[in-house]
């Protein structure tokens, strides 16, 4: 079952299943949509470019089986800039869901159209907040949930969430951001942003992760 919300410029998916209502774990799995679950092919506005990342679909069925929740924020100001609309995303993540597959229970997808910055609550990223209402909406503890993303702007919102474990999978041609988050990244292997800190964690490809690791950390 899918309960849609639309506030301003913001949309929410939530996909209610009894395996979400009943989950063990106190954490949760928050992943970027472009270049972690899909391909980033920079605005994408036609299902035909639709083109999963590799290792993705198994790592969600697993994730899936054990009644992990998880949970996507993607920033989309593709809206704003007029590329496309919310029924073009709609019809774009209707398919990804789709291509993912009956084994992958995705628990919420939180959407941002803005492409400027209005607050430091605000939900584009590198802001927080699509993480802390997400949270605070599907009962999750930031602190044990990890993410997974592909740029800065996703390290910086999951510290700032109070996101303890955080893994980067760099993108074709990402050698510039892989520096750019490499600066930001003390001795013990944490990254930094201000005075929050956060245990980095980085991917060659999705099947490195180590998912009896990710277990211990968000149950």
């Amino acid at each position: 079952m899918k309960s849609l919300d639309i506030t301003r410029n913001h949309m929410v998916h939530i996909y209610k299943r009894k395996v979400d209502l009943r989950s063990k774990f106190r954490g949760a799995v928050f992943l970027d949509r472009d270049g972690v679950i899909i391909e980033d092919v920079n605005y994408i506005s036609s299902i035909s470019d639709i083109k999963l990342v590799k290792g993705i679909k198994k790592s969600l069925e697993y994730f899936t089986g054990l009644g992990v929740k998880i949970v996507v924020v993607t920033n989309q100001s593709g809206i704003s800039r007029e590329f496309f609309d919310w029924n073009k995303y709609e019809q774009i993540t209707d398919k990804l869901i789709e291509y993912l597959g009956s084994k992958v229970m995705i628990t919420a997808i939180y959407a941002n159209g803005y492409k400027d910055q209005l607050s430091s609550k605000g939900w584009r990223k590198p802001e927080p907040g699509m993480l802390i209402d997400a949270a605070n909406q599907l009962k999750i503890d930031l602190t044990r949930s990890i993410l997974i993303g592909d740029r800065l702007s996703d390290m910086k919102a999951a510290t700032r969430a109070n996101i303890k474990h955080i893994f980067y999978l760099p993108g074709a041609n990402q050698c510039e951001m892989r520096e750019s988050i490499s600066e930001r990244v003390d001795s013990n292997g944490y990254f930094f942003d201000s005075n929050l800190k956060a245990r980095l964690g980085v991917l060659n490809s999705l099947e490195d992760i180590e998912m009896d690791k990710i277990i211990e950390i968000i149950k």
